[in-house]
């Protein structure tokens, strides 16, 4: 994975493009975190859009309460361009991602970052939800097709709908953070538009920031490079059952359900493993072991593909 993700708004100024990138000022123990899309992902779903813009409008970052906010990556264009001494080469370009902020599918999100975070690749049983519901309405309604098809390209589509065979023909790729949290996006973008014209007049115009992006972006962090998963004591995994929970809405839930009726109905697949653990789910901490240590297996296998 290289960590080259921003999120960059598309300010105008008396009709003069002056995009910016909105840098994330937190405290983390490695600076590139701050460029991963899936640290970005689950910051911005912990906010409403318009709690999210607010707030960067009172810090003058926003020119207006409609700038248009996009996550941004440089990305190869299939498109040649001949440079200085002539020679051909693909042009560089930006590739626009839309920001996932509280909502419908939203809740998906954070579980899904914070394992993408934690260096593991994701099971299919993770992302279901998210598979089939896309699956169902990318084949049963047009406007939701045609917006689907302007973020993801045909590749990704088509590895999308036939999701299930990643999980039996190992030379396939998985279904990965970054491909998921675009059929999110698609997700939400239907949500708020329902039509693909409304969509689209959203959107179009961000291609004429493109090379003013390219101005601005930060120089790429180099490709990340991962140790072998460490095998952590059984006395560790006591004291991460007895740890914070990621998610503190699902701990709430699980503990009203138990103290009305001593048992909980709670999605389990939107657990992360460590709330799993916590929630009793992972009974057998030598299990819990194993199935941390294959996961991040995957993962360093998968990322060299």
């Amino acid at each position: 994975m290289i960590f080259n993700y921003y999120l960059v708004a598309l300010n105008m100024d008396e009709d003069v493009m002056k995009p910016r990138v909105i840098n994330i000022d937190l405290d983390v123990e490695d600076e590139k975190e701050l460029t991963n899309i899936a640290f970005i992902d689950e910051l911005t779903s912990r906010y409403s859009e318009k709690q999210f813009r607010n707030h960067l409008i009172k810090n003058n970052i926003l020119s207006n309460p409609n700038t248009p906010v996009f996550i941004v990556r440089r990305s190869t264009s299939q498109s040649k361009v001949t440079d200085g001494n002539g020679n051909e080469k693909n042009k560089i370009t930006i590739k626009y991602y839309s920001p996932i902020f509280k909502s419908t599918y939203s809740e998906f999100i954070p579980n899904l970052a914070i394992s993408t975070l934690r260096k593991r690749n994701l099971n299919l049983e993770d992302s279901l939800y998210l598979l089939r519901t896309f699956c169902s309405l990318y084949k049963s309604n047009r406007n939701f097709r045609e917006i689907a098809n302007f973020i993801l390209n045909s590749h990704d589509i088509k590895h999308l709908l036939d999701y299930a065979k990643s999980s039996t023909d190992k030379k396939i790729n998985p279904i990965k953070y970054e491909l998921l949290r675009d059929v999110v996006s698609a997700l939400c973008e239907y949500d708020q538009c329902k039509d693909f014209e409304e969509f689209y007049s959203k959107v179009y115009r961000r291609q004429e920031f493109t090379n003013k992006i390219l101005g601005i972006l930060p120089k790429n962090y180099p490709r990340e490079k991962l140790d072998k998963p460490v095998r952590e004591s059984l006395e560790y995994v006591q004291e991460l059952k007895r740890g914070k929970w990621d998610d503190p809405v699902a701990q709430a839930k699980i503990n009203k359900d138990f103290k009305e009726s001593n048992t909980f109905d709670i999605d389990h697949l939107h657990l992360t493993l460590e709330d799993r653990l916590r929630a009793g789910l992972i009974s057998d901490y030598s299990n819990y072991l194993d199935q941390k240590e294959k996961l991040e297996l995957e993962y360093r296998r998968s990322s060299k593909r």
